[in-house]
């Protein structure tokens, strides 16, 4: 047989259902509205995003759990922020990308 595509939730194991039940379970929900939602894609980086937004690195990543390595595997992330926060990303999302892929290339410290 030969399979398409990277399968999907009927194709995970019991272990690999419990895990990423988990980690959907621990990824922020806003019920009051202070919380904006933005599907990204490419290179970016949290410490690179958390630095140019002036965020705490540990707040950035209780926002957004797993974010390296989900957009690494995914290649798209629901990035979460602050209402405040999401209107600087958008207005500094190349200058974010730019950081982000010097950090990721080591020609840039974070």
């Amino acid at each position: 047989y030969i399979m398409e595509g990277e399968g999907g939730l009927t194709t995970l194991t019991k272990d690999e259902t419990a895990k990423l039940l988990a980690e959907y379970a621990n990824v922020p929900v806003s019920t009051d509205g202070s919380l904006a939602m933005q599907n990204i894609s490419g290179k970016y980086y949290s410490k690179a995003i958390a630095q140019v937004l002036k965020m705490n690195l540990s707040e950035f990543n209780k926002l957004n759990p797993n974010f390296d390595k989900q957009l690494s595997a995914k290649g798209n992330y629901d990035l979460r922020l602050p209402n405040d926060k999401m209107v600087q990303f958008k207005d500094a999302r190349v200058q974010i990308l730019q950081q982000s892929v010097g950090m990721l290339l080591g020609t840039l410290k974070g």
